[in-house]
């Protein structure tokens, strides 16, 4: 669910901080890291649908999955 990938984002996010991987506290909120869910879904690194008869969104790996390596390394540049 969604709402799980939300919070194990949450958890990374602090350990990270802890380790001084990132150094911005307030990058770890609950908009933040829907909007990247978001933009992820955007560019096809994940696929984010609502099974018919459940409540809950449903976060699954996108086309472009493979290329979210690409991405990530080019954000730590």
């Amino acid at each position: 669910p969604q709402a799980a990938v939300g919070k194990r984002m949450q958890r990374q996010f602090a350990t990270s901080l802890l380790l001084g991987e990132v150094s911005k506290p307030e990058g770890g909120t609950v908009v933040t890291f829907g909007n990247a869910l978001a933009r992820f879904a955007e560019l096809g690194h994940v696929s984010i649908a609502r099974p018919q008869g459940t409540r809950e969104r449903v976060v699954q790996r996108g086309p472009t999955f493979d290329r979210l390596p690409d991405l990530i390394q080019r954000l730590r540049i």
